[in-house]
């Protein structure tokens, strides 16, 4: 069969059917219908019928959905996945022309749903596919997760696509080649190279001085290199880290700020990124979430906001998303991010019309897919500059300032049944602290108990107590900021007798990276927002940096702290 133009012209309102391979027939209006028309010029007409028939060459699965008559979204039963990918084979080809646009959206349509699919069992079978129908956006996006978690994958996890045993050694070569490999130890390479031997010694062994010949001696301490000396290693530069920690926003020299600044930790040097966040902001809340950074919430040094703002690090512009029910301030450590949705409790609620600045007991969640913001259950006690951090998958909300005292008491929330239940209380009353998951414990770091800052770490020990621990932060300090970064607790900036640049690093695990220290951040300041930036080296090193930034001087060594003393704040909400 011959598929070609029928010659009829886009503006004829005459009905036609498009006909599938199995002959099943679905009535169109080609002058209604833009899909329609491109399926005319790539169809054939009937001989042997008086009514027009474009006949097709995709099955009647694949009509449907380039109709609309399907959804893409709809597949999610196990069966429907041959299908679908049955589909994208059928349309592959003329996907990728720019004469058949709805073709190639749905094109498109296929391939992101699939692509929402991508895990550790699937990665490498997903990218060969990718690959095979020449989608290329999505096969890099693929590769991306592939270079990522490979390490984690194959050496820690033992959990991983079958099709990773399958590569020939050729792609394995240049996969382990890479630059992007996500990896703390070069040495793990020779370990991805031996699993992938092993699934068939037999026949692999001889291609394994091919394969260490990624593996850069450069990375390598002397004792390694010199059991490695019978093979010829890369002489490349050693691998970057792809893990950043990444500063957002802040109260920098008594007034909100708009930077992003991140820690390099290869050359152990903090830069200042090029990209600007959509208004000075500070006592705000940020997450990461599939490559996006959303900031939410906090204060311009003006007025409490309810935005929140959404970041593509492809096109680095920002889009408006959903508001928050409530204006919040104060809320920088107590938004977390659990099952890819971002939940926010408690805060201040500036309310313009009033005057009155209130502390709030409710929480909400977003969730990027929809792009909405919920109310979730209520805290049992009103509270901001309290801490929450993700533990055992549930929330836990601690301390904060009630508007009156500052606070002993602990929440816990729990995501499935939306409630909140009261918790064994901190040892005292806390408040501008932080709330870490790290070592597969909970840890208070810093704060305030309406005296003096505090050095103490205390530890929820899963025996019904928190226990203090022996280290101490050097510098007693509030509305700091802190996470858990390569094996370290990482304590940022704050505010003791002053606003503060250092850092700190504390409660290392045994395979902790080798920091020694971290220096200070470029600017002291305080109620800033300290995220762990999964493999965003790439991505903030294409935004560029800010190459030349002032020496600190002693005026950006604030004596006051702007809006850091929240908890002793007037009701009006001036501090």
């Amino acid at each position: 069969m011959r598929f070609c133009n029928s010659g009829l012209t886009t503006n004829e309102k005459s009905d036609v059917a498009i006909v599938s391979k199995e002959g099943e027939r679905f009535e169109v209006k080609l002058f209604e219908s833009e899909i329609a028309r491109e399926l005319n010029y790539l169809g054939a007409v009937s001989p042997r019928s008086l009514q027009k028939n474009i006949l097709v060459p995709f099955s009647s699965n694949t009509v449907k959905y380039l109709l609309g008559l399907v959804k893409v979204s709809d597949c999610i039963e196990e069966e429907d996945w041959f299908g679908l990918e049955k589909s994208l084979e059928e349309i592959a080809g003329f996907g990728s022309q720019p004469n058949y646009p709805k073709i190639r959206s749905t094109k498109e349509a296929i391939c992101d749903h699939i692509l929402s699919t991508l895990d550790d069992c699937n990665c490498f079978l997903l990218h060969k596919k990718f690959r095979q129908f020449d989608c290329h956006s999505h096969a890099n996006k693929s590769l991306e997760y592939i270079l990522y978690n490979l390490i984690r994958m194959v050496m820690i996890d033992r959990v991983i696509d079958v099709e990773f045993f399958r590569l020939p050694p050729e792609e394995l070569t240049e996969l382990l080649d890479n630059d992007g490999v996500n990896l703390d130890k070069e040495v793990y390479v020779v370990g991805v190279i031996d699993k992938w031997i092993s699934a068939d010694f037999r026949n692999r062994e001889k291609f394994r001085s091919m394969l260490m010949s990624t593996v850069r001696v450069l990375s390598l301490d002397e004792e390694t290199a010199k059991s490695f000396s019978q093979y010829h290693l890369s002489t490349k530069k050693p691998r970057k880290t792809c893990d950043l920690i990444m500063i957002v926003g802040g109260w920098l020299h008594r007034q909100a700020c708009d930077r992003i600044e991140w820690f390099d930790p290869d050359s152990k040097e903090w830069k200042v990124s090029q990209q600007r966040l959509p208004m000075p902001l500070a006592y705000h809340g940020a997450a990461i979430i599939e490559g996006m950074l959303y900031v939410f919430g906090g204060s311009n040094g003006v007025r409490t906001r309810c935005e929140t703002w959404k970041l593509s690090s492809l096109t680095w512009k920002w889009e408006k998303c959903d508001n928050m029910f409530e204006p919040r301030n104060y809320i920088s450590n107590s938004s977390v991010v659990y099952d890819d949705k971002i939940y926010v409790f408690g805060g201040q609620n500036f309310r313009e019309i009033t005057r009155v600045a209130t502390r709030s007991r409710t929480g909400e969640v977003y969730d990027p897919k929809t792009n909405r913001w919920t109310l979730t259950g209520s805290l049992h006690d009103m509270r901001s500059d309290c801490a929450a951090a993700v533990f055992d998958n549930q929330i836990y909300v601690c301390g904060g300032f009630n508007g009156d005292n500052i606070l002993s008491t602990v929440e816990v929330y729990n995501p499935i049944g939306d409630f909140f239940s009261r918790y064994i209380d901190l040892p005292f009353p806390i408040t501008g602290h932080c709330l870490v998951t790290h070592q597969e414990h909970l840890f208070v770091v810093g704060g305030f108990n309406g005296a003096q800052r505090l050095n103490k770490i205390w530890m929820w020990n899963r025996k019904g107590e928190w226990q203090e621990r022996s280290e101490k932060l050097v510098f007693g300090r509030s509305t700091s900021a802190a996470c858990s970064y390569k094996g370290w607790i990482v304590s940022v900036a704050g505010y003791t007798e002053r606003v503060e640049s250092t850092c700190e690093i504390l409660l290392p695990t045994p395979d902790a990276a080798c920091f020694g220290s971290i220096p200070p951040i470029p600017r002291a300041k305080s109620a800033l927002k300290v995220l762990h930036a999964q493999n965003w080296r790439r991505r903030l090193e294409n935004r560029g940096v800010v190459e030349a930034h002032l020496a600190m001087s002693e005026e950006d060594y604030d004596d006051e702290d702007g809006e850091t003393t929240s908890y002793m704040s007037r009701s009006d909400g001036t501090g």
